[in-house]
């Protein structure tokens, strides 16, 4: 396959150009004057955050029932918010099975986060640093985000996600997983890693799609200070959500995860009229490369 196909999934397909530098006038001059309301949007969701947090770190001397009943409302109203500070309208179609307790999802933004979080104020793989950051460890520690050391060997995380599974109950908050394990233009759909699949239990595939004019909200090449910028002075982005029949493996996917993940795969490309890609995060980061080498020359 050629590079030129590797690197598709991650070729932005927007106005902005190739890793959001190519601004045409009109743009810039949008850009210049919504300003004023990006700055004031940036604070309020800073404040979105904070208050999150000051509630999340509230819960944490909760009881667990009480913790599950009211995480759920607070992650809805503080997350939606948030996407509307970012010109993201979030719709969702289907709900999240209760004996769910995997969400494989496709992966196009930062915003997919948040988006989860609103919907069903689930739990994350994430670095272990990140329990460490101010304000968003204190929301990450209550969606009982797994957290995995930057050091760890190769399948500490699947190791983790499989402990995760083996211990969760019918109606427990899911844990959501993004097999790509990178990002795409949202046109792609990259190879599944087996991670999720390896318990062999019940999965529920989602399907994220983003409509919007301009400005892409796929972070694939761009800086993310670029990309919050953009997003900052976006007013339409529209994010559907769509929650797939849950799958049940089969004897044969629960023997076999890399079946299992192909399977699962094949039904959100069916579902989201999304292209295969062999390409993954090595291909993308050969990108960037690329990229930085041809700006680096003008």
């Amino acid at each position: 396959m050629r590079n030129d196909d590797l690197f598709a999934p991650f070729r932005r397909r927007d106005a902005c150009g190739p890793m959001g530098c190519h601004l045409p006038l009109r743009l810039k001059l949008l850009i210049l004057a919504q300003l004023p309301f990006a700055v004031a949007r940036a604070l309020l969701a800073l404040l979105l955050l904070t208050s999150f947090s000051a509630c999340c770190l509230l819960l944490c001397s909760f009881p667990e029932s009480t913790q599950a009943a009211l995480l759920p409302p607070l992650a809805a109203i503080h997350a939606r918010s948030a996407l509307l500070c970012f010109g993201v309208w979030l719709r969702a179609v289907g709900t999240p099975a209760r004996s769910a307790a995997v969400l494989v999802s496709n992966h196009v933004s930062w915003a997919d986060i948040l988006a989860h979080v609103a919907l069903s104020a689930p739990g994350f793989v994430a670095k272990e640093s990140l329990s460490r950051v101010f304000l968003v460890g204190a929301a990450a520690r209550c969606l009982r985000c797994i957290f995995v050391a930057r050091e760890a060997k190769a399948g500490g995380a699947a190791t983790q996600v499989l402990e995760r599974l083996q211990r969760a109950v019918p109606g427990q908050r899911p844990l959501v997983l993004f097999p790509e394990g990178t990002t795409s233009n949202g046109c792609y759909l990259l190879p599944f890693r087996t991670g999720a699949f390896i318990a062999g239990c019940p999965v529920q595939p989602v399907l994220l799609s983003y409509a919007y004019g301009a400005f892409s909200p796929a972070w694939e090449t761009i800086t993310f200070a670029r990309h919050s910028l953009f997003m900052l002075c976006s007013w339409r982005i529209r994010l559907t959500v769509t929650y797939l029949p849950l799958h049940t493996p089969s004897e044969a996917e629960r023997a076999d995860a890399k079946l299992f993940a192909a399977n699962v795969r094949e039904e959100l490309l069916r579902a989201g009229d999304l292209r295969p890609s062999a390409a993954g995060l090595a291909e993308k980061r050969a990108f960037q490369e690329e990229l930085l080498a041809e700006w680096a020359k003008r």
